[in-house]
């Protein structure tokens, strides 16, 4: 595999996905640099040669493997869709057919979407396997978007996620939408044993049973799941401590990046001052650290403090959309003015 991997490299995984590696945009969107993408995708499609070639053209390392990630080596069938976006290993849920979906204009019903024209025969492997075959490092951050078959490919990568993986994005279902697919709460119980936390879920999605009339019914997200832990966290040595710290930065888990450079500092002391300042992609580390601290005898004031703080809404304020690549958080605007 031709390409450069470095010591403070951020390695995002993605697999699966449409037209872009959805949340995980925001890393490469803060340290470009600092980024390497390794991207899965089952089908063969020139759309994802396109989405590689953007993020090269940004300077962000970029690998596409054409390979269908499962929970295991074999070989399995593999449905493409109507929609390609809603191609999977499982067959659409006949209960979830009539569903209307938000945000679609002319095919409003998840059936139109996920009719099957045709099943296909495709050779499976693994995320843990992958890594081994290609001699990659492991990855940092784990995002999937399988239409339905996270939870298989999250088995099929359980020692890089008990051992490498700082933040997980998936794809998660709240009702089965493919037939037997597994729901949130198995993803949530596996990466829960591993030591993960539940930070939030994105892009929520309300299904709806007649027409998008009124409030729906929550039936797909996106969940980001951040391994927590001061046991884990004061197991980390200076680079995964400062690698963690600019991930929860990027998604704006800004209490998790101060807790993590605190702990960094105590340990390593000015080696990390250091690295930091000679790695100005990861330099706001040190701003955010030093203003909390400089401003927490006001936050043992009031609470609120740093709620209501318009310097700190205004710095760190524009991660609304993260989906978005040409959105930039507003210390990076600023910078660029």
């Amino acid at each position: 595999m031709d390409i450069q991997f470095n010591e403070l490299d951020i390695i995002s995984f993605h697999v699966g996905g449409y037209g872009d590696y959805s949340h995980i945009n925001i890393i490469g969107m803060l340290y470009p640099q600092k980024t390497v993408y390794v991207a899965f995708e089952a089908r063969d499609s020139g759309d994802d040669e396109v989405v590689k070639q953007e993020y090269l053209d940004r300077g962000i390392r970029s690998v596409l493997v054409q390979k269908c990630i499962a929970d295991k080596k074999g070989i399995n069938p593999f449905n493409i869709n109507v929609s390609p976006a809603s191609s999977s290993m499982y067959k659409a849920s006949s209960e979830a057919m009539t569903e209307h979906m938000p945000d679609q204009e002319s095919l409003p019903m998840w059936g139109s979407h996920s009719t099957t024209e045709r099943t296909i025969q495709v050779e499976t492997t693994t995320i843990d396997d992958v890594v081994q075959e290609y001699r990659l490092p492991a990855p940092d951050i784990l995002s999937i978007d399988a239409q339905g078959a996270e939870f298989g490919i999250m088995k099929g990568g359980v020692n890089c996620i008990a051992n490498s993986v700082m933040a997980v994005v998936t794809e998660v279902e709240f009702y089965p939408i493919y037939q037997n697919q597994p729901l949130f709460h198995q993803q949530f119980e596996l990466l829960f044993q591993k030591g993960f936390r539940l930070a939030d879920v994105l892009a929520m999605q309300y299904w709806h049973p007649v027409a998008r009339v009124g409030q729906g019914l929550l039936t797909v997200g996106e969940a980001l799941f951040m391994r927590y832990g001061q046991d884990y966290l004061e197991s980390l040595n200076m680079v995964q401590l400062i690698k963690y710290a600019a991930i929860a930065l990027a998604f704006n888990r800004l209490s998790l990046a101060v807790h993590a450079m605190n702990i960094a500092i105590q340990r390593f002391g000015s080696q990390v001052i250091e690295i930091l300042n000679m790695n100005q992609e990861f330099s706001e580390l040190l701003r955010l650290q030093h203003y909390i601290l400089k401003n927490m005898e006001q936050y043992q004031k009031n609470a609120f403090y740093f709620e209501n703080d318009e310097t700190l809404r205004d710095r760190y304020g524009v991660y609304q959309n993260l989906t978005n690549r040409s959105l930039q958080p507003m210390y990076l605007q600023k910078a660029s003015h």
